[in-house]
């Protein structure tokens, strides 16, 4: 079954360096209308083995 909505990054992978930062946009799309929150989460993996989450909750509803 697939997710109610889908979260894609821009770029979909990057590199940082020490002391650098990015801009990333997050575009999410609605598949289905559920009437519920749905949950998830951008996961960024270091070179070291660092994880950094960045928790994402939205819900799509008719316009």
């Amino acid at each position: 079954m697939q997710p109610a909505i889908a979260i894609e990054t821009d770029p979909p992978a990057m590199t940082l360096r020490r002391g650098a930062s990015r801009e990333f946009r997050v575009s999410l799309t609605v598949r289905s209308v559920t009437g519920t929150y749905s949950f998830g989460e951008i996961v960024m993996k270091g070179s070291r083995g660092h994880i950094v989450r960045i928790p994402v909750v939205a819900m799509g509803y008719p316009r």
